[in-house]
């Protein structure tokens, strides 16, 4: 007849036993608050969508950016301005002029690429402006918050004014060209001889004012207007080289 030992019951600390609770909670996501040894920080939050002259966060895969330096972005074919890095993974850049829709965005760094994701670009942001001529000299009229989308250039066969809109460190964001003053024509009220008022075209001197619709971007930028030739193509940038700049307005009320 064999003797049948007792059995002996391992003691755990209780110590010991909450440190394993909390490794099973925190791998299941669900750690109670104030139970974590060490604060996370959590990321900054990523734009999957944003409007043209809008800043959006881009993750790399770099760990230690410390500034913008060496640093280059596009977005589809558009290179887009490189505002700051943030913490030492992320890149703040402007989005460039683009039609809605999905675009790639790459990021590099010395020519390494460091970073690539789909953006979704939706409709500008946009502000209207009015812009009056007076001889060769001219003046910003009203500004004005508008649905519309961006100014489209119009054909180089007559002369126009080509709007830039800068950056303060002159990185162009956005570019157009619309028809000058001098080009169009309208409609007004005249009187004849006979005292009676007739409606009859007028004269493109007589009609001294251009519209643009621009992207409204976060940071202070400005407004570079050109006087061009008719022909010019503006599309290269030999021909931009030879636009006459008229005056340049800085937009102060943009960063509102």
């Amino acid at each position: 007849m064999s003797t049948r030992l007792p059995q002996r019951c391992a003691i755990v600390p209780v110590s010991l036993l909450r440190t394993l609770l909390l490794i099973v909670l925190a791998a299941a996501g669900s750690v109670p608050s104030g139970c974590s040894q060490s604060a996370r920080r959590d990321a900054p939050p990523l734009l999957e969508s944003a409007s043209p002259g809008a800043a959006v966060l881009i993750q790399t895969r770099s760990k230690s950016l410390e500034s913008p330096e060496g640093i280059r972005a596009t977005i589809g074919d558009q290179p887009a301005h490189v505002l700051s890095v943030v913490g030492e993974r992320y890149v703040r850049v402007l989005v460039p002029s683009l039609d809605r829709g999905t675009y790639e965005a790459s990021v590099t760094r010395n020519g390494k690429e460091i970073a690539r994701q789909d953006l979704v670009v939706r409709d500008a942001v946009s502000r209207s402006y009015r812009f009056r001529l007076e001889g060769d000299k001219i003046a910003l009229e009203a500004t004005t918050p508008s649905n519309d989308r961006p100014t489209r250039s119009t054909p180089a066969l007559l002369e126009r004014l080509s709007f830039d809109l800068v950056t303060p460190d002159g990185q162009l964001i956005f570019t157009t060209a619309v028809l000058h003053p001098r080009e169009v024509s309208g409609e007004g009220i005249t009187t004849a001889a006979s005292g009676r008022t007739e409606l009859s075209r007028v004269r493109p001197a007589q009609v001294p004012s251009a519209r643009v619709i621009l992207p409204r971007v976060p940071n202070a930028a400005s407004v570079r207007v050109y006087d061009v030739p008719r022909g010019l193509d503006i599309s290269t940038d030999t021909g931009r080289a030879e636009r006459k700049l008229i005056r340049e307005f800085t937009l102060t009320q943009e960063a509102k």
